[in-house]
């Protein structure tokens, strides 16, 4: 069984922040989207502000500008972009400039033709995520069909969303997808939207670690 990474997303009250730092995955998202229930605010909090090391820092913006990424990353000492929105390879090619962090492409999907986006991205971000298509631009809660990944051709690695549940990661363990890399978690392992369920997300990140 391969190892994945660890991204949980959405993160915003502090206490929260505090205990999910000390379950070490690898990746805590921030959400910068402010029609999002998860929407992280201009400036962070005291424990928002520290590294997580070492776990990643993740900003989550949708169609923002750059100076609006900019300035997210330097006051939340963010370490990777997640680009949720319409933006164009171009864009996440300046992203990565002017910030210097990494970037992953959110995409969603419904149907086989939305992979075939994908290879605009390649070799132009670190990697693709690939979500539920919704009107909200996630945290819908709800799984696309996996099976439509079996048709994914493109060689940049690809982290999943979408309604991940613990039963869902016990399915993702074995899965055996060559580019598959990471799990996305948020909606299903929250007491509320911001919220998470930090002994739940505890059993899940000992049961993706067990055997590695």
């Amino acid at each position: 069984m391969k190892r994945l990474l660890i991204k949980i997303c959405g993160m915003r009250d502090d206490a929260g922040l505090k205990a999910l730092t000390a379950l070490q995955p690898d990746m805590i998202g921030f959400i910068f989207y402010p029609q999002s229930p998860r929407y992280a605010g201009l400036q962070p909090s005291n424990n928002q502000v520290p590294k997580v090391d070492p776990s990643k820092k993740v900003g989550v913006f949708v169609d923002a500008s750059l100076d609006e990424i900019s300035a997210r990353t330097k006051a939340f000492c963010l370490d990777y972009l997640q680009l949720h929105g319409t933006e164009s390879p171009e864009f996440c090619r300046m992203a990565r400039e002017c910030t210097g962090c990494r970037i992953i492409k959110a995409l969603p999907i419904s149907e086989a033709a939305d992979l075939s986006l994908a290879d605009a991205y390649e070799g132009v971000v670190d990697y693709l995520l690939f979500d539920t298509k919704t009107p909200n631009k996630g945290g819908s809660g709800c799984k696309f069909d996996w099976n439509l990944l079996d048709s994914y051709t493109s060689h940049t690695a690809f982290i999943i969303s979408g309604g991940i549940d613990l039963e869902a990661l016990v399915q993702l363990k074995k899965a055996t997808w060559p580019a598959l890399v990471g799990v996305d978690l948020n909606s299903r392992f929250e007491l509320s939207p911001g919220v998470k369920d930090i002994p739940k997300l505890k059993n899940a990140i000992e049961m993706l670690r067990i055997n590695e």
